[in-house]
């Protein structure tokens, strides 16, 4: 486990957290535990806080039984594959099985890892879902950039029956610094266009 966090836009996510200290990392990934242990839990879930920056103290939002769209970053910066782990655990294995980590004490973190997100948002109407047609697409590459994509090309149509999000994008190199310079180049060199409302994360860059 880590403690990723995401932008209250629901655009970005990044890990580690650099405001927080080794000690409250350790705190809220033991408050997450005991929240798993005291009901049973045996995989892969999501548990979120948010932190009081004043008081410094952690309060609980809630539980997802799943993985979500911000587990790409605690995969970069943990070398845990988390999808493949939450099948092989339902298949029985054991945690140290799935994983190569018998316990929270084994999770080493390396590196910085933050998450780029395209959506079909509206950034002139509050950034409302939108929908039309794709008519030029490039995606975000380069050395060491990880793309999660599939339903993004050139005359593609984007409905408003699914998730807004249909590409992320990560950079993970070792330094901080160096991950705020790489995430801004993919970004830069991303191509979308088609409706008149299409926007992107990018834009948060």
């Amino acid at each position: 486990m880590t403690a990723p966090s995401s932008a209250a836009t629901r655009r970005s996510s990044s890990a580690p957290r650099p405001y927080l200290t080794d000690a409250q990392r350790t705190e809220v990934c033991e408050l997450a535990l005991k929240i798993g242990r005291a009901v049973g839990y045996q995989n892969a879930g999501t548990v979120e806080f948010l932190m009081d920056m004043d008081s410094q103290r952690f309060y609980f939002i809630e539980v997802n039984p799943r993985v979500q769209v911000e587990h790409t970053v605690t995969e970069e910066v943990t070398g845990i594959d988390i999808v493949q782990s939450q099948i092989q655990i339902a298949e029985g294995a054991t945690l140290a099985d799935a994983t190569g980590i018998a316990d929270q004490a084994g999770v080493q973190l390396q590196g910085h890892a933050l998450q780029c997100r395209v959506t079909t948002e509206d950034p002139l109407n509050n950034f409302i879902p939108d929908y039309g047609r794709i008519t030029a697409y490039r995606s975000a590459t380069g050395n060491g950039i990880r793309l999660d994509g599939g339903t993004a090309y050139s005359g593609g149509v984007i409905t408003r029956y699914y998730d807004r999000c249909w590409s992320r994008s990560r950079p993970m190199p070792r330094r901080r610094k160096r991950r705020s310079r790489g995430w801004t180049a993919p970004c830069a060199n991303s191509v979308c266009a088609g409706w008149r409302r299409i926007s992107s994360s990018s834009s948060t860059c």
